[in-house]
């Protein structure tokens, strides 16, 4: 009888040990997928796609940034070709899709899909699960929360972020300011993926509720962090020092902050 040695727990860790992937590729996916979710890279990819489309063929399908870059009264010859170069881009069918080298499971079907389209979409969904496998793999104690704080920093970029969603509060403590920056990261990162979500989704990415209510608590860390750092600016522009007292009469820049 052959008997068949069973592994060890230990052998289990070591050999996810030996597929962990190191830390900077941990972190560096971490930072990029939470770039990504961003209405910033959202426009970036839009763009892309409407200026390999507009190389390939004259014209974009694109219509993030509106169908047609013509006036039709001031140019209406150009609106007019282009509005005909438009119709006849090299549209694929499902069928036609599904049968190409582009096609990936998830990414969902439209009808302005082009082969650049098609291609740029298959591409992004093999970097986003690429990242995912790093992220699943590298991820345990204080690499999690070493990602977070990546994902603090990739998300900064996105406009959202300097929107005072909910205004400012002016000279009151430091609590109440990190208080409404916080409120004013969650909502407008809310907000954000209204737009964000949808077009992740069409690209294959699978969003869950964990996945908004993860997004809006990084964006109330980040508005937290822009608070806290805005009110530490205030106290030196005061120039005093904590515990300090409420600037009645603050000078310019001053707002006052306890």
């Amino acid at each position: 009888m052959v008997e068949i040695p069973l592994s060890t727990p230990q052998d289990e860790r070591n050999r996810v040990m030996e597929n962990r992937p190191e830390l900077g590729r941990y972190l560096g996916a971490s930072m990029t997928e939470a770039f990504e979710d961003t209405t910033l890279a959202v426009a970036m990819d839009e763009t892309r796609i409407a200026n390999a489309e507009r190389d390939a063929y004259g014209a974009s399908s694109s219509s993030f940034w509106g169908p047609n870059p013509y006036d039709p009264v001031t140019q209406h010859s150009e609106w007019m070709q282009h509005r005909s170069t438009q119709k006849q881009l090299p549209y694929m069918s499902e069928a036609d899709w599904q049968k190409s080298e582009h096609y990936r499971e998830g990414i969902k079907w439209e009808e302005t899909m082009t082969p650049v389209r098609a291609g740029i979409y298959a591409e992004e969904y093999d970097k986003r699960k690429e990242r995912t496998s790093i992220m699943e793999r590298g991820g345990g104690g204080a690499r999690s929360v070493l990602g977070f704080g990546a994902g603090i920093v990739g998300s900064l970029p996105d406009p959202v972020n300097f929107i005072p969603f909910g205004g400012a509060v002016r000279g009151g403590s430091t609590t109440a300011r990190v208080g409404a920056a916080v409120f004013e990261g969650a909502a407008s990162t809310a907000l954000a993926d209204a737009m964000v979500m949808p077009n992740r989704a069409k690209m294959g990415k699978d969003f869950k509720l964990a996945d908004y209510m993860s997004d809006v608590f990084m964006g109330a860390a980040v508005g937290g962090l822009f608070g806290y750092g805005g009110c530490q600016a205030s106290r030196l522009a005061c120039g005093s020092d904590p515990p300090a007292i409420r600037c009645t009469d603050p000078p310019k820049g001053c707002r006052g902050c306890v």
